[in-house]
């Protein structure tokens, strides 16, 4: 009889522990239970959050855009518009610029460029804190330019306006801008219709912008309506999630449009070049020295967002700022198309060129090479050829960008039998290789 209580003493330890083992089990169950569906909650809540906060953003940009066409549309149809006026005379559109800047406190500029290559821009000149190379007036509001061609001879004529446009100060510049080469004008004789321009470095402004563009009636003349990215950005702060996100936004073709939380570039502070006064006396004389910018030569010459980038670009802000050169980069081009404007004076500088065509006496180089690599051939993996002459032997051909000399030069000097393909860019010569077009 003494053996049974033995035996339940012995055992109740067991169940207690068991019991304990199986409260644990379960209450671990549902902590992670939980934590796992909080966490699911929080996902879907910031999902959610993301796609509400993208629709905005897409709605504003939407009836950005719906704006801009209302005004550009029955602005193109107003009559002689696209007449540039005559030295002297008043713009007979001026009043009505003035109340469309007033009206758009984002808009920059109005411009219109003719098919013989005359220009017109009014800027308001409180719309952002960095317009370099204008030198305003004290008290100036507006600035008008009238560029007039005649012939190879081109003049800008400057007048620093009032609020109650008076003129306060005038300047007279020699100038090789032709608004027929830029991008926005050849979008908008090509397309007949408003367009949206990708982003690109305005030339009065530290900062890149887009502009919506419209042919006046079939005379080749277009009007521009143009828009700091800056701007844009400021007027979608207060849709940005929180102080810690930073927000991109970008168009169809994946550039990138605009930027909210953006952090400023760190500034670097170096000592100057010693120039002699005949050089300091040159350069002061200069309005801007302009650089040619490509759009995708990465990492040494290329654009995002139309800011130049790259190496080369580092190289040269960083010579202009030891040197105190003003300087102004033009983009928006394939590489040929920057070697053309550099062939006419458009261009002043090419910042990476290899090609031996162009050392003639015409042309200065630097003296020594900042950079130096070795051209390769780029396959795919799966690629039966790795050499040029496999390539040559086997009737294959290859891509190259237009306007890359060396490469295409090398190849039809030493595998004359290989057919050339060329592209618009670089990327898109990479592209058709690993399209397997090539």
């Amino acid at each position: 009889m003494m053996a049974i209580p033995n035996f339940l003493i012995k055992i109740r330890p067991t169940i207690l522990l068991l019991f304990f083992m199986i409260i644990t089990i379960f209450t671990s169950v549902i902590a992670i239970e939980k934590y796992f569906s909080a966490k699911k909650l929080a996902l879907k809540a910031t999902q959610e959050s993301f796609s509400l906060y993208a629709k905005k953003i897409a709605e504003r940009s939407l009836s950005f855009d719906q704006i801009n066409e209302s005004i550009l549309i029955p602005l193109s149809h107003a009559a002689n518009i696209d007449l540039m006026p005559e030295l002297g005379n008043k713009h007979l559109y001026l009043e009505s610029y003035i109340d469309l800047l007033e009206a758009n406190k984002d808009l920059y500029a109005i411009d219109m460029g003719d098919k013989y290559g005359n220009f017109y821009l009014l800027i308001n000149l409180k719309i952002h804190r960095t317009l370099t190379d204008l030198d305003p007036a004290p008290n100036a509001k507006f600035l008008e330019e009238r560029t007039y061609r005649q012939g190879s001879d081109i003049t800008k004529y400057q007048y620093f306006l009032d609020e109650n446009l008076n003129i306060i100060k005038t300047a007279e510049i020699k100038t090789n801008f032709d608004p027929r080469v830029r991008n926005w004008y050849i979008t908008a004789l090509k397309h007949k219709k408003v367009m949206k321009t990708p982003p690109f470095a305005f030339a009065n402004l530290s900062t890149q912008g887009i502009s919506y563009v419209k042919e006046v009636k079939n005379t080749g003349s277009v009007l521009s309506l143009d828009y700091a990215i800056s701007t844009i950005s400021d007027n979608l702060k207060d849709q940005r999630l929180g102080s810690n996100i930073s927000s991109f936004i970008f168009n169809q073709d994946k550039e990138l449009i605009s930027k909210l939380n953006e952090n400023k570039d760190p500034v670097l502070v170096e000592s100057k070049i010693a120039l002699t006064k005949k050089q300091r006396a040159y350069l002061d004389r200069l309005e801007s020295i302009v650089i040619g910018n490509e759009l995708d030569w990465a990492p040494f010459d290329y654009a995002i967002s139309g800011v130049p980038k790259g190496y080369s670009v580092d190289l040269i802000r960083l010579l202009a700022q030891k040197s105190e050169m003003n300087i102004r980069f033009i983009n928006g081009y394939s590489w040929s198309e920057l070697v053309t404007l550099y062939d006419n004076g458009t261009i002043d500088v090419l910042p990476a060129i290899l090609s031996k065509k162009y050392r003639t006496e015409d042309n200065y180089f630097s003296n020594d090479f900042y950079l130096k690599i070795t051209p390769k051939l780029i396959v795919r993996k799966d690629s039966l050829y790795s050499t040029l002459a496999e390539i040559e032997k086997n009737n294959q051909s290859v891509s190259n960008a237009i306007g890359y000399f060396y490469s295409h030069d090398y190849i039809k000097r030493n595998y004359p039998a290989i057919k050339i393909i060329e592209t618009s860019t670089p990327t898109a010569a990479l592209e058709m290789v690993a399209a397997g077009e090539v």
